[in-house]
């Protein structure tokens, strides 16, 4: 009704009244503001971890801070400048007051003090870049029943260029792929994935992230008819047979389409030679084969062969 419209108004118009006044006194206001550096000599770089903000105490008319703190704060900087600095050096930032960059219309805030940090220490070292893999570890596969995962995940990129300071980018061997986990695939699949970047306030990196690709395939068996066995190392002098000679319908398993490029001349049969072997002896031995990565098993008879030394 009317007469609550002419209350509602009326503390409307006191509250407004008391604002303003209250808004004529001095306070004293304190936030964070952040700390940057500018000015590092070329080729140089800081390696030590520094404060990301610094806790500042100012005092002024309450109208003057309000509208700093709603429309400026993120204007508020406090610049460390390190022009003069070479290698290494403790900066008590109280000391560089007028360091701190506040908005044009502001010059009445008095800047107090910075309450936090009390020390920075700053050390330089010599800018370096390197070139280190990136490793697909954390993504992981589990296909369908049947089904397989061929070759290795595919990276593109498969390196990344870190850059930072010398005595700490040196450690960096490797990165890694944020985790990531796929189930039930039936079929070569790609996609793009964050890399797991260590430091970003140290470090700088040239890529965010890879695409990568993977290989499914039809689980299938192949039989290769007839193997020979190889003694390897024999010493000049000596001759090496084997009984049998050869290894019959070996059975060897995998994904489908690369089962279809493998043949007997990608699998190495071989028995190597032993330096206590003599001659006209014969040696009851088990074979090494080597095969493909992606030959996941296989299966042999016999599992030992007799090896005749002449």
């Amino acid at each position: 009704d009317i007469r609550f419209k002419r209350i509602f108004i009326a503390v409307l118009i006191a509250f407004f009244i008391w604002l303003y006044v209250k808004l004529e006194y001095n306070y004293i206001y304190q936030f964070d503001i952040p700390i940057v550096p500018v000015n590092i000599k070329e080729g140089m770089v800081i390696k030590n971890e520094i404060p990301k903000y610094a806790t500042l105490k100012l005092e002024g008319k309450g109208s003057s801070l309000m509208g700093l703190h709603l429309l400026w704060k993120s204007e508020v900087e406090f610049i460390l400048d390190l022009t003069t600095i070479n290698y290494n050096w403790e900066c008590e930032p109280n000391n560089y007051l007028s360091w701190v960059r506040m908005p044009s219309g502001y010059e009445s805030i008095e800047i107090k003090e910075i309450i936090r940090p009390e020390m920075i220490l700053i050390e330089l070292d010599k800018l370096k870049t390197v070139r280190v893999p990136i490793f697909s570890e954390n993504i992981s596969v589990i296909p369908s029943e049947h089904y397989i995962k061929v070759g290795k995940i595919k990276l593109i990129p498969d390196s990344v260029a870190i850059s930072g300071p010398e005595s700490r980018v040196d450690n960096i061997k490797k990165i890694d792929t944020e985790i990531i986990e796929f189930r039930n695939k039936k079929k070569l699949f790609n996609g793009y994935v964050s890399i797991n970047k260590v430091n970003e306030d140290l470090f700088g990196y040239d890529i965010n992230g890879v695409n990568y690709y993977v290989d499914i395939q039809i689980l299938s068996e192949k039989t290769l008819e007839a193997l020979s066995i190889e003694v390897t190392d024999v010493p000049q002098g000596f001759r090496a047979r084997v009984e049998p000679g050869t290894v019959s319908n070996l059975k060897i398993r995998g994904g489908i389409n690369f089962l279809n490029d493998v043949d007997e001349e990608d699998i190495k049969v071989k028995i190597p030679w032993k330096k206590e072997w003599k001659r006209y002896r014969e040696y009851r031995e088990k074979l090494v084969i080597t095969h493909p990565e992606d030959v996941i098993s296989y299966d042999e008879f016999p599992t030992v062969y007799t090896v005749i030394i002449e």
